[in-house]
């Protein structure tokens, strides 16, 4: 007579079916989890999600909230099958790059959440396409400086209003496009030259940024 098989326990079967799920979100990314009742709002803040590949997107999701997770990067044209997205919460993860293509064909955007990452470039051009913005905070990241060149040329359609506390901000000559550009309002504050520090960008003048010895690369101070 075979001696009986192992006892197979309810525990057993839980644990076993917990591990295919596990396995199935791992192989075929993070769709699962929820969705408001229309599916226009996916919510995967603090999920432990380092690779934002593994969450699938639809064409009718119109909020994102990732924040809280350990994203890095973001692949470029990653959110463009989402073209109605109004707003992308990315706040509280590791990203440390915005390439020019990370936005793209976001025209409907209206605000976008970066605070709280590591990010020390914005590629020229990267926001670009996101001519409805405006609200984007980069509070409290790695930025030197805020260049006309990420924008839109020399124009923005919407009111648009930045958040940058908290970087290191250099106040140099290149900063004096913020005195033309009426569709835009900064919040921050300069961390250097030292005669500067802890005034704001809208503050300054031409003669104060000529004073310090400081210009824009490949520019000359203007007297």
């Amino acid at each position: 007579m075979s001696s009986p098989g192992p006892l197979v326990t309810s525990d057993f079967r839980r644990d076993l079916a917990m591990n295919k799920v596990l396995i199935f979100l791992y192989m075929y990314g993070w769709s699962l989890f929820p969705l408001n009742t229309d599916g226009t709002v996916l919510n995967l803040k603090n999920k432990g999600i380092t690779d934002i590949t593994m969450v699938t997107l639809s064409p009718v999701i119109n909020k994102i909230y990732l924040h809280s997770n350990q994203i890095v990067s973001i692949p470029g044209n990653y959110f463009s099958v989402s073209s109605s997205l109004i707003e992308i919460h990315l706040e509280g993860n590791w990203i440390e790059v915005v390439e020019e293509t990370t936005f793209s064909n976001l025209g409907n955007l209206i605000k976008l959440h970066l605070h709280d990452n590591r990010i020390h470039s914005l590629t020229t051009g990267c926001f670009a396409d996101l001519m409805s913005l405006s609200e984007l905070t980069l509070d409290r990241n790695r930025l030197l400086s805020l260049s006309q060149d990420v924008f839109h040329a020399t124009h923005h359609p919407a009111a648009l209003r930045v958040t940058m506390t908290g970087n290191s901000l250099v106040c140099d000559g290149c900063i004096l496009w913020l005195d033309g550009a009426d569709w835009l309002t900064v919040s921050t504050t300069c961390s250097s030259p030292e005669p500067l520090t802890g005034r704001s960008p809208a503050t300054l003048t031409s003669q104060d940024l000529y004073n310090t010895g400081i210009k824009c690369p490949g520019k000359p101070p203007t007297s």
